[in-house]
C-alpha cells in the first residue's frame, strides 16, 4: 500500500510520514475509507496495514461517539476546525485510548484525502482526571473546615480564598481576590508582618502560628494565627504559598484578661502583705 503511494521523489515525505510517533491517517472524505497510514497508527490501534485497508472511520470508533466523530471529520475536512480533542479510539483488541486529532484537507495524486495525525493522551487525560478529582475533594473539605484556607502567588497575591473568609473578615472570596494578606491590615502592622513574611518568603519554608492583626470589612480588629507551606514549580522555583487562618481573637482577649487578674492578684498580695493558704478545704489567713 505505501509502496503504491509514495512514487520516486517523494522519499523525504515517505520518510517523515513513516518514522513520525504520532499516528497518522489518510482517508477518503466521502467514504470515510483508509487509503494509507503510518507505521505508528498501526502499532497504536493494533491492526496491520491490509488490515486497514478494508476499514474506515466507523470501524476504529465505539458506536456511540460516531456522530460526534463523524461530525468533527466532516468538519475538519471544511477546514472549519482544526483539532479534535478527546476522541475516543478503538484497537483492534477492543480497548480504548484516548486521542488528540489533528486533521487537515491533503491533496496527492489528484485526489483529496483527510490527513488525520493522532496523538494517544490518555495517560495525560487519566491524569487530569485525578487532578480534577484531587481538587474537588480538596475544595469540598475546604468548604466544610471553620478556618479559611487561602493560596497566594509568587508576589503574595490571594489566587485563591476559601468561603470561610466571610465569617472570620466579613469579606466575600472575590473581594479578596486579587489583594495581599498586609491591604487587610492596619498599617503598623502590615509593616511588621511583611517583614515577617519576607524572611519566609527568602527560606521557601514553611510557617506555623504567625499571629497578626487583620480589619474586618466593618472595622473590627481580628487576630488570625496563620500557618503556610511554600508551593514549588518542578525546578524548585517558589510559586507561592497555601495556608490557613484561624480566627484567634476571643482565645487572645481571654488570654489578656487572666494575664490582668493575674496581675492584679500580684500588687495586691504584695501592697496587703498578707498571704492565703490553702489546706484541705479550710482557708486559713495569716
Amino acid at each position: 500500500m505505501q509502496e503504491e503511494l509514495f512514487r520516486p521523489g517523494e522519499n523525504e515525505f515517505a520518510s517523515i510520514f513513516n518514522n513520525i510517533a504520532d499516528g497518522i491517517i489518510l482517508a477518503d472524505p466521502k467514504t470515510k475509507r483508509f487509503y494509507n497510514a503510518n507505521k505508528s497508527f498501526c502499532v497504536m490501534l493494533g491492526y496491520s496495514i491490509d488490515e486497514l485497508k478494508i476499514l474506515s472511520v466507523m470501524d476504529i470508533h465505539p458506536q456511540k461517539d460516531l456522530p460526534y466523530v463523524l461530525d468533527q471529520f466532516d468538519r475538519q475536512f471544511k477546514n472549519e476546525i482544526t483539532v479534535a480533542k478527546n476522541i475516543p479510539v478503538k484497537r483492534k483488541n477492543g480497548s480504548i485510548f484516548y486521542a488528540d486529532i489533528n486533521s487537515a484537507p491533503f491533496r496527492f495524486g489528484g485526489r483529496e484525502y483527510l490527513l488525520g495525525i493522532f496523538r494517544d493522551i490518555t495517560e495525560k487525560r487519566f491524569l487530569e482526571e485525578a487532578i480534577r478529582e484531587s481538587e474537588q475533594n480538596y475544595r469540598s473539605m475546604v468548604e466544610i473546615t471553620s478556618d479559611w484556607v487561602w493560596e497566594v502567588d509568587a508576589d503574595g497575591i490571594y489566587i485563591y480564598s476559601s468561603p470561610n473568609v466571610h465569617d472570620i473578615l466579613g469579606y466575600e472570596p472575590e473581594e479578596v481576590i486579587g489583594k495581599k494578606p498586609f491591604d487587610l491590615m492596619p498599617e503598623e502592622e502590615a509593616e511588621r508582618v511583611s517583614k515577617i513574611f519576607s524572611d519566609i518568603v527568602r527560606a521557601k519554608k514553611p510557617f506555623k502560628g504567625l499571629e497578626n492583626i487583620n480589619r474586618s470589612k466593618n472595622g473590627n480588629l481580628i487576630i488570625l494565627e496563620t500557618s503556610g507551606v511554600p508551593i514549588t514549580d518542578k525546578d524548585g522555583n517558589l510559586t507561592g504559598f497555601r495556608g490557613i487562618d484561624r480566627d484567634v481573637t476571643e482565645r487572645k482577649q481571654m488570654e489578656a484578661v487572666l494575664k490582668e487578674s493575674e496581675a492584679q492578684y500580684r500588687i495586691i498580695s504584695e501592697n496587703s502583705g498578707t498571704s492565703m493558704c490553702i489546706m484541705e478545704g479550710d482557708m486559713t489567713v495569716s
